[in-house]
């Protein structure tokens, strides 16, 4: 049991960002959907709403439903946790009943919202009619316009759900670290290492993700290239130099990328993009003047990293087996870099990649 417990413990760290990532991005996407009940809808129009809570990039997460008067139940899913106002946009109607709105966590239903206002924004003219059995009569003075509507609930993730959904994400980690355990001392030791490489670059992508607010937005695609990318570099530095040295290096370098991108996006709203490695002199000179002051995401960044670049150089990895001693470190640092060289070319020429947008 001792041995099993060892190998979990060294194994817990590597397998956590990839848990995490497995949950968030593909299997169990902490997402909410909204179900809006319709009754005595007069005209042919739309409702749309935006799934997203950053204002700024919300015109890219924008769903739209068409309906008329035989349209009963409109359903909204995706919207991402960090949402706090759920409000819908309609156009072409003259008169509708919105009886209810009910939110769902992975089909689990969490309530109902029975009461609206108009936004603040769109809601100008709206003339909204509360109904004593619930449910509100909206009555739109333009049937060509564009008008704004809003549930009054703004909590739509418990504090519950977070215990449970990040408890069976640590639970299923240990329980596969339990798993592994007991053979982790059979693998070779630069194959540990390798591990350990892509376990800590996948953590310090999403550590800046999470700095930069974008965790609710990254895509699987792109998180999956991006972290190829990095990981291969780092494979590529542990191959010409050592094992030991690829994660701290790369990964702080990949921090303090995201840490500038932070930066960048605060000030003119924009990420990093290439055409800024042009202007690195004029963008020096402008934020002379721009204070800078660190962020408690920026410090849990930090603290991520610290975390993989203690275990990278000084947790030990185990003895290598019968075929790791036969195998000269020639021989690993090649594959390390065939890999890294292998995974560089995979990234280029993936249309992710060649579809990625420049500004001037």
């Amino acid at each position: 049991m001792r041995r099993i417990a060892a190998g979990a413990v060294k194994v817990f760290p590597i397998l956590l960002p990839i848990v995490f990532s497995l949950f968030f991005y593909s299997y169990l996407p902490p997402q909410f959907h909204v179900t809006v009940h319709l009754q005595n809808v007069h005209g042919f129009g739309y409702m749309k709403s935006n799934v997203a809570g950053d204002k700024s990039i919300s015109r890219y997460y924008v769903t739209t439903q068409l309906f008329d008067a035989n349209t009963n139940e409109l359903e909204f899913q995706g919207y991402r946790y960090d949402v706090r106002t759920v409000g819908f946009l309609l156009s072409g109607f003259e008169e509708i009943t919105v009886l209810s709105a009910d939110i769902s966590i992975f089909g689990i239903p969490l309530g109902s919202c029975d009461t609206f206002v108009p936004s603040s924004d769109k809601g100008d003219g709206l003339s909204i009619v509360n109904l004593e059995n619930g449910g509100a009569r909206v009555i739109f003075p333009d049937s060509e316009s564009e008008y704004g509507l809003e549930l009054t609930r703004t909590q739509f993730f418990p504090p519950l759900f977070w215990i449970l959904y990040l408890g069976i994400i640590v639970a299923v980690t240990a329980l596969l670290s339990a798993l592994f355990g007991l053979s982790v001392s059979r693998i070779p030791a630069q194959l540990q290492q390798i591990f350990l490489c892509a376990s800590a670059t996948l953590s310090i992508i999403l550590a800046g993700c999470f700095l930069n607010g974008s965790i609710p937005y990254a895509d699987y695609e792109h998180l999956f290239f991006n972290w190829m990318a990095v990981f291969a570099v780092c494979l590529a530095v542990s191959a010409v130099s050592t094992p030991r040295l690829g994660v701290p290096l790369i990964c702080g370098a990949t921090l303090l990328w995201y840490c500038a991108n932070y930066y960048v996006i605060r000030f003119r709203s924009k990420p990093i993009m290439p055409a800024d490695l042009k202007v690195l002199n004029t963008a020096r000179e402008v934020v002379d003047g721009y204070q800078f002051t660190l962020t408690w995401q920026i410090f849990a960044g930090i603290i991520v990293w610290l975390f993989y670049s203690s275990i990278a150089l000084f947790l030990r990895t185990g003895k290598a087996s019968t075929e790791t001693k036969k195998s000269s470190i020639l021989t690993w640092r090649i594959f390390e870099g065939a890999s890294a060289f292998l995974l560089l070319f995979y990234c280029v020429h993936n249309p992710t990649y060649s579809s990625l947008s420049k500004f001037a």
